[in-house]
C-alpha cells in the first residue's frame, strides 16, 4: 500500500470527533428540539380530534339536563350514590329487557355539525400526513 491509500484508510476508520455542543457525536439539541416539536403536535391533533368528538355529540341524551339540575348519564341512573343512603331508582326498560332512551334525541345544530366534521377532518388529515412522512416509500 502507498502512503496515500494508509491514511485514506486510517482517516476513514477514525471517529469523528464531536462539534461544539455535542456529546458522543450526538447533537442534543436537535433530539430535544424533535420530542417538543412531537409532544406539541400530538396535543394539537388529539385535541382538535376531541373537540370534533364533542361537537358530533351534542343534542345526544346525555346533554340533556335532568330534572335535579345534573345531567343525566354515567353515575345518574341505578346505584348512584346507594352507598350514601339514596334512594336507587331503576332504568327504564323496553319489552324486551334493553334499557331505553331517558331523552328523545335532540337535534345537532349546523355549525356543530360542520366544526365537528371539520375538526375529526383535520385530525385524520394530520395521522395520514404522520403516516407519509414515517412511511418511505410514499415519498421515496
Amino acid at each position: 500500500m502507498t502512503t496515500i491509500a494508509v491514511q485514506v484508510v486510517v482517516a476513514a476508520a477514525a471517529p469523528a470527533t464531536p462539534g461544539t455542543g455535542q456529546f458522543l457525536g450526538v447533537d442534543w439539541s436537535s433530539i430535544a428540539e424533535v420530542c417538543i416539536v412531537t409532544l406539541v403536535a400530538t396535543v394539537a391533533i388529539v385535541t382538535v380530534f376531541a373537540v370534533g368528538l364533542r361537537l358530533l355529540a351534542v343534542g345526544r341524551p346525555d346533554d340533556d339536563p335532568a330534572p335535579h339540575g345534573g345531567f343525566q348519564g354515567a353515575g345518574a341512573g341505578a346505584g348512584a350514590g346507594a352507598g350514601a343512603g339514596a334512594a336507587s331508582v331503576a332504568p327504564a326498560t323496553t319489552g324486551s329487557g334493553m334499557r331505553a332512551a331517558t331523552a328523545p334525541i335532540g337535534v345537532r345544530p349546523l355549525p356543530a355539525t360542520l366544526g365537528g366534521y371539520l375538526c375529526v377532518g383535520i385530525g385524520g388529515l394530520a395521522v395520514l400526513y404522520g403516516i407519509y412522512l414515517v412511511v418511505p416509500l410514499f415519498h421515496g
